[in-house]
């Protein structure tokens, strides 16, 4: 996934402006996929509790695949095999855990 500041500027839904506070059912995304697939928030209930969506760039709502499971969820049935969106690009087939210059102490 791409950083969430790629996104911006992008259109990603019809009628849905950067930076507004989403009202209840409204699609809010957190994330962007290699190959431009965009991944939404659906904010119904706690935050806590929202659920996932995904789909290409400009589309109406109504276009999104919707997920009844939380990001974390989400993510981690992703990396478990268990959810392959064709959205979505494959996973590699390894995946290496590669500390950045922040994490490391002196």
């Amino acid at each position: 996934l791409l950083q969430l500041d790629a996104m911006n500027g992008t259109r990603l839904l019809v009628g849905w402006k950067w930076g507004a506070a989403p009202g209840p059912g409204e699609f809010v995304p957190w994330g962007i996929a290699d190959n431009g697939t965009v991944l939404y928030f659906r904010s119904v209930g706690a935050p806590a509790t929202w659920t996932v969506a995904l789909g290409k760039p400009g589309v109406a709502p109504k276009h999104l695949r919707a997920f009844p499971l939380t990001m974390t969820g989400f993510v981690a049935e992703l990396l478990a095999g268990k959810v392959a969106p064709p959205e979505l690009p494959p996973l590699p087939s390894a995946i290496v855990w590669v500390p950045s210059a922040r994490s490391t102490s002196a």
